[in-house]
């Protein structure tokens, strides 16, 4: 059911139906490298736990693509114009909290990404 949920929100459906303006894209880029960006960050921090380790794959880590994606749209000083938006601030440091208090809950973000 939140698939379908998913799909009908306009921005999803126009990107799945191939219309997009090209700004929203790279603000969407933006936010996924830095969600990914954090994401990753922690689990490496915490890829020798238990419980994160049998989940932890170098390969799942999308942050460096993302980054030729930016560098592509945005030029050689990409790192220097983008800045994530404020939702994506709130979910960073959700991420970051839950690694520090408890970073089983980690599992859950990784899952969705």
């Amino acid at each position: 059911k939140s698939h379908s949920m998913a799909e009908n929100v306009s921005f999803v459906k126009s990107f799945l139906s191939g219309v997009i303006d090209t700004n929203s894209y790279k603000k969407m880029m933006s936010n996924l490298y830095f969600v990914y960006k954090a994401m990753e960050e922690e689990m490496e921090y915490h890829k020798e736990n238990d419980l994160i380790k049998p989940i932890y794959f170098v390969e799942l880590n999308r942050s460096e693509s993302l980054a030729l994606d930016l560098n592509f749209y945005y030029g050689d000083t990409w790192k220097d114009i983008i800045e994530p938006s404020e939702a994506t601030r709130v979910y960073i440091n959700r991420i970051k909290k839950i690694s520090k208090e408890k970073p089983l809950l980690l599992i859950a973000h990784a899952y969705t990404r």
